[in-house]
């Protein structure tokens, strides 16, 4: 099932997760997620500390999201990998049910895979390198494997 290795297979489930938010149709993503998938958002809508396991606790938290969000969704901008890890940055952006509030927050997804398929997902904010440098960490990537978000009120175009 190899379609651009374990990069590939999180671009296939970003884009799988995009279509089940818009028709509700999830069952493209039985194929791309491990039958012991863990999920953790430590991100957003409370959820934080919670995990969702399996394809029905994915479900589950699509739903729940539905419940909190008019519209969701989660691009990674870049991505890198070692062995059985993938550390993707990007963003999401959400709009809130009934309020219309707009939320865009940086964050860093740390992917672990087995027999060609998603095992675990962690999703983190990354409003600092921190965030990020742990996650690159976790994968045993060196901490300078891209570039990181600025620190608030760091200026644009600094270097360390």
């Amino acid at each position: 099932m190899d379609h651009g290795g374990n990069q590939g297979i999180v671009r296939r489930y970003f884009a799988a997760t995009a279509d089940a938010a818009r028709t509700g149709d999830l069952e493209p993503l039985r194929e791309i997620i491990h039958p012991e998938f863990e999920f953790a958002p430590h991100i957003t809508g409370g959820h934080e500390g919670l995990e969702f396991i399996g394809f029905e606790g994915l479900s589950s938290f699509i739903a729940l999201q539905a419940e909190t969000w008019e519209s969701l969704s989660a691009e990674a901008t870049e991505m890198r990998g070692l062995g059985d890890a993938v550390v993707a940055l990007g963003t999401i952006r959400a709009q809130g049910r009934g309020s219309g509030v707009r939320v865009e927050e940086p964050a860093v997804w740390l992917c672990r895979f087995r027999d060609d398929r998603l095992l675990r997902l962690e999703a983190h904010a990354a409003r600092d390198r921190g965030r990020v440098a742990w996650a690159l960490a976790q994968a045993g990537l060196p901490p300078g494997s891209f570039d990181a978000p600025r620190e608030s009120g760091e200026a644009a175009g600094s270097t360390d």
